[in-house]
């Protein structure tokens, strides 16, 4: 390809007209900046100019690369003069931003490292709570009405679960008093029993055996005679079943490690001094 050629691609053209751009900028301003010029790069040129491509669907042409330059010295002294006359000070709006900003950073460099499966199967171990599946277990309750019975609430009970001990498989339907509350429930968590019947429920069926009526036991709702018809212990699943899970866990306590990391250094270069505060609570006296 020629010489001629090669300054004909639009591609070289727009990287030369930049370059152009660039030296005028620089002649223009001459020594005057010193210590505060402003240089506008041809990365940033690129930059400002991909997003243009982005917006409009085209590459721009030289006057709006120009436009483009102008409106970022504009905003360069806008800003720099902001800082000067310490208007960034005091801002919470600003001083979030900026914390944000490298917060940011933090993340990045977190999720810039991918764990392996043997880093991810140790955290799994390590923290078995938050990937734990739940004891579940399948049950069936009759319910008495506290109101309904009064005093004889304990006989009652007592009476109607020497019957179930004795005839495990009477129909439910015939026994207890009317109640919203499902007369049994399917292989289901613990938590999901609780959210059903109340936590004295989920604990009670936590320890009873299962195939024996249990109780009376005593919840918000009233008093309740149980049987558990099947349990299953709660486990520490593979790292296959929680995978993902783990993994984002994983970058979430790294993505912690790297900002208090970052902030204890920081904090070498600085001296904090907390001034009493008089009648606010939480300083020193």
């Amino acid at each position: 390809m020629t010489t001629a050629k090669i300054i004909r691609e639009p591609l070289v053209r727009f990287i030369l007209l930049g370059a152009l751009i660039f030296g005028f900028y620089s002649f223009i301003s001459g020594d005057s900046w010193s210590s505060n010029r402003i240089t506008i790069t041809s990365a940033k040129i690129a930059q400002m100019s991909e997003i243009f491509v982005k917006t409009w669907q085209r590459p721009p042409n030289a006057e709006e690369v120009k436009a483009m330059i102008d409106d970022y010295v504009k905003e360069e002294l806008y800003v720099r003069q902001a800082l000067v006359l310490g208007l960034d000070k005091d801002d919470t709006v600003i001083r979030r931003r900026l914390r944000q900003k490298m917060e940011f950073f933090s993340s990045a460099e977190a999720e810039s490292v991918a764990p392996t499966d043997t880093e991810l199967q140790a955290y799994l171990v390590a923290h078995p709570h938050s990937f734990e599946i739940e004891p579940q277990i399948a049950l069936q309750q009759v319910f008495l009405n506290a109101e309904r019975h009064g005093d004889s609430i304990a006989g009652d009970a007592a009476a109607l679960l020497a019957t179930l001990k004795a005839k495990p498989e009477t129909g439910l339907s015939t026994l207890g008093d009317p109640t919203m509350l499902p007369s049994s429930l399917s292989l289901t968590r613990l938590t999901n029993v609780a959210e059903t019947y109340g936590a004295e429920v989920a604990d009670g069926a936590r320890r009873a055996p299962v195939g024996q009526w249990v109780g009376p036991v005593r919840s918000g709702y009233g008093f309740h005679l149980i049987r558990v018809t099947e349990r299953q212990a709660g486990r520490l699943p593979a790292l296959t079943e929680v995978h993902d899970t783990v993994q984002a866990e994983w970058i979430q306590a790294k993505r912690h490690e790297v900002e208090e990391r970052r902030l204890a250094e920081w904090l070498k270069r600085y001296q904090v001094v907390i001034e009493t505060a008089p009648n606010v609570e939480g300083t020193a006296p």
